[in-house]
C-alpha cells in the first residue's frame, strides 16, 4: 500500500484544498511580483528620461564645444558652440569622417 491509499478521503481532501490554497497563494505572490517588477521599470525609464533630457540640456547650452564621435570615426553628436567654434552648421559636421578639426584652448 502507499502512503496515500492508508488515507481516508477527509485526509485526501483536506491536503488537495491545502495545495489549492498554496498554489493560489503562489500565483497571488507571483502576480505581486510582475506589479512591483513593472512598477520598478516604469520607475527607471522615467528616472532614465529625466536624466537624458537634462544631459542634454546642459549638452546644448554650455558655452564650450562638445562633440561626439562614433567607433566608425563619424562625428555623431555636436553642440551650438561647437558649431561655432568650427564655423560651420550642425548638418554638415555631422557625419564628417576623421576630418574634424582638433582646436587647441
Amino acid at each position: 500500500m502507499t502512503q496515500n491509499q492508508d488515507k481516508t478521503s477527509e485526509q485526501l481532501s483536506s491536503e488537495v484544498m491545502d495545495l489549492r490554497r498554496q498554489v493560489a497563494q503562489l500565483q497571488a505572490a507571483d502576480t505581486d511580483h510582475r506589479e512591483s517588477e513593472e512598477i520598478e521599470r516604469r520607475r527607471l525609464e522615467k528616472t532614465c528620461k529625466q536624466t537624458e533630457e537634462k544631459l542634454q540640456a546642459i549638452l546644448t547650452d554650455i558655452e564650450g564645444g562638445y562633440y561626439e564621435v562614433d567607433l566608425a570615426g563619424n562625428l555623431s553628436f555636436c553642440n551650438d558652440a561647437t558649431c561655432a567654434i568650427f564655423g560651420y552648421s550642425r548638418e554638415e559636421l555631422l557625419g564628417i569622417f576623421g576630418r574634424v578639426p582638433v582646436v587647441a584652448f
